[in-house]
């Protein structure tokens, strides 16, 4: 499906039929009245984040300058009532509302999405994000489909202006979360841009891995699985740069990272431009968050711990093999790092309720191993881990 573009032309003095033609061919993408080429985003995206004990931001005031406030204004797109940035990025919001709106339209494959999607989960043994966390928030995105019609229509201004505001909002965890309950946050009617890009990159994946839906079973749509792999990396990574200017760094974040990097990889290569930099940006996003340090997981819940240390134990191993490979210098290093590697439970024994959860811990032996001699998702991070973390960098 292509989108129409809008371009806007302005001139004083009627134009030549040669000039009228140019015109019509090459209109300058000029941002729309009152819509400067750098304009308002959420102030909250400028929050620092995580800072270690070495910083000398946190020793420094935290009051405002006057000259500080000159350069704030607020948002004419947002209901927002904090005072909001303009300088952080060069896209206009008529651009950052068409590349959300190519974004939605994605889903007007949902029905192959969710099924490629399920079938990762169902059948891959080394994934990371604990499976029923993905399979509620993309069994939960079918309530938006339906509502908007999205499989046979382009998304509204109302669905688009939604899924931009509700991105923005800061995203919080609360330490009482239970697994099941997630999506709530992130899916359906709090549906955000990371959670889309997060369950594209899957979905990609899943695609490339050999995971072939029925509409690609026809001959006469050989070619449809290729430009459907296409349209989900460049879907999943315009969710990458409508968070990082929309938002502020969080889990889902890093979720949608890692699996687009991921992706980008088997459609690039370890030696494509595009996989270098998708594994800098997912460092920058562990460290921002702060996951590789233990005590940020002190107020998160028991299954987002875990979670959390799968990620970044998986995050350090992708480090190390594409900097091996390219002979470039590591991104994560452990001289920063004191997390502890995950315990080696069943994604139903995370995400279960705290009895159960309790229950596989004790079960345990003193290393963090199973004992029932069952190779799970986690047991290939953690048999990986001990030699990483035996490393001087």
């Amino acid at each position: 499906m292509e989108l129409q573009s809008h371009q806007y032309f302005d001139s004083n003095r009627r134009p030549s039929k040669q000039a009228s033609d140019a015109v019509a061919a090459f209109a300058p993408a000029s941002p729309s009245h009152g819509d400067k080429l750098a304009d308002a985003v959420a102030a909250d995206v400028y929050h620092p984040g995580f800072l270690g004990p070495g910083s000398y931001a946190v020793l420094l005031p935290q009051d405002e300058e006057p000259g500080q406030m000159r350069e704030r204004e607020e948002s004419v797109a947002s209901e927002r009532s904090d005072r909001e940035l303009t300088h952080q990025h060069t896209l206009s919001k008529s651009m950052r509302y068409q590349m959300a709106c190519d974004v939605l339209s994605t889903l007007r494959h949902y029905n192959a999405i969710k099924e490629l999607v399920l079938w990762y989960n169902a059948t891959n043994e080394a994934g990371v994000i604990p499976a029923q966390v993905q399979v509620d928030a993309v069994n939960a995105l079918e309530a938006v489909v339906d509502k908007h019609d999205l499989r046979r229509k382009k998304p509204s201004s109302l669905l688009i202006s939604q899924v931009l505001e509700t991105t923005a909002r800061p995203f919080t965890v609360s330490q009482s979360m239970e697994a099941h309950d997630f999506h709530i946050l992130c899916s359906g009617d709090n549906l955000r841009f990371e959670t889309i890009g997060f369950l594209l990159a899957t979905a990609g994946r899943s695609l490339t891995f050999g995971f072939v839906p029925d509409i690609f079973s026809d001959p006469a749509n050989k070619d449809m699985k290729l430009h459907f792999a296409d349209e989900l990396l460049r879907a999943s990574t315009t969710c990458l740069f409508l968070t990082t200017m929309l938002a502020t760094v969080n889990d889902i974040t890093i979720w949608m990272y890692y699996e687009n990097y991921l992706f980008t990889i088997m459609i690039c290569g370890y030696q494509g431009p595009p996989s270098w930099r998708r594994i800098g940006e997912l460092s920058t996003q562990i460290y921002a968050l702060g996951i590789h340090q233990e005590k940020k997981c002190a107020h998160a819940p028991k299954w987002l711990t875990e979670t959390r240390r799968r990620v970044f134990c998986s995050a350090y191993n992708q480090d190390k093999s594409i900097s091996t490979f390219l002979g470039r210098p590591i991104r994560i290093s452990k001289r920063h790092t004191d997390i502890e590697l995950p315990l080696d439970l069943a994604d139903n024994e995370v995400t279960g309720d705290q009895a159960t959860l309790d229950s596989a811990i004790a079960a345990l032996d003193e290393d963090g191993w199973n004992t029932k001699g069952r190779w799970l998702r986690a047991s290939w991070i953690v048999s990986l881990s001990p030699a990483w973390f035996r490393s001087p960098s």
